[in-house]
């Protein structure tokens, strides 16, 4: 993967409402393979994964998440809604600060076994009581 620049944003007012990291002026989710690194639209079973069932793994990157020392996955959930309006309980595997950009959160999720795509999902994350904003994910 190669990356052609990094923008930085500065809001004007402090926010602490948990958000999914997004394309410009898009509800389009930045998520990621989390084996490959590749961008959506991502297989719902990928034959690269670690994993035994091969599922999907998605990072999701997250500001104003609050992550405290000891933290683990158990204060974070996650929802998909696809494209008929069903709704899914995501998986979340991993929590993290990202090395280096410790005010980003890695959240990594796992695609639901009754998912088979393709589809487009709606997801969102929830810690400590902050619902974060739908971000649009497309699953091949």
């Amino acid at each position: 993967m190669t990356v052609d620049y990094v923008r930085v944003y500065q809001r004007s007012t402090p926010s602490n409402v948990t958000l999914l990291f997004t394309e410009d002026n898009s509800n389009r989710a930045i998520a990621l393979d989390s084996v490959t690194q590749v961008r959506d639209p991502l297989p719902v079973v990928g034959l690269n994964n670690f994993s035994q069932d091969q599922r999907t793994r998605l990072m999701l990157l997250a500001t104003n998440f609050d992550l405290r020392p000891g933290d683990t996955t158990s204060i974070v959930s996650a929802t998909a809604q696809d494209s008929l309006g069903n709704n899914h309980q995501l998986s979340v595997e991993y929590i993290g600060r990202v090395p280096q950009f410790d005010w980003i959160t890695q959240v990594i999720v796992r695609l639901p076994d009754n998912l088979t795509g393709p589809s487009d999902l709606l997801i969102s994350i929830n810690g400590r009581g902050s619902q974060s904003n739908q971000v649009l994910v497309s699953i091949k």
